[in-house]
């Protein structure tokens, strides 16, 4: 039997709370913030964590594993924030600049870029979104 600690780290933007999935079917919700310890009988085990549709990588916690720190990917969190007002900005000044070509350009270009931005990073990326660092003795 082996104690693993899971770490959540306190961040501003990231209020919802993670689901951590076991292999074996178990979840145990960790909040913003908070620690718990959890006992594991079976190990090797593969977890991963998930909030809402985004999820994070398969994490393997074995023999040697003592703590797991749970946080948001803040580097996609800040390209998904800045991009989505960036491109909405372009795509809404679409009626207000008709008289000129290049802004009516980048408009149809900026609501094709946010689409596929959002089809990029919450579909293929969505793994990418929850990091979990692996503490080990």
């Amino acid at each position: 039997m082996k104690e693993i600690l899971f770490r959540r780290i306190y961040q501003n933007y990231g209020m919802l709370n993670y689901k951590i999935v076991f292999e074996d079917g178990k979840t145990m919700l960790i909040r913003n913030g908070e620690t718990k310890k959890v006992l594991l009988d079976n190990l090797p085990v593969n977890i991963y964590a998930r909030q809402t549709w985004l999820k994070s990588k398969n994490m393997t916690i074995d023999h040697s594993t003592t703590e797991l720190i749970l946080k948001n990917n803040m580097k996609l969190g800040r390209i998904a924030l800045w991009s989505t007002v960036f491109f909405s900005l372009i795509s809404l000044t679409k009626g207000l600049w008709d008289d000129y070509p290049i802004i009516k350009a980048l408009s149809i270009s900026g609501s094709s870029i946010l689409l596929l931005w959002a089809i990029y990073f919450f579909t293929i990326k969505r793994d990418e979104w929850i990091l979990i660092e692996n503490k080990t003795t």
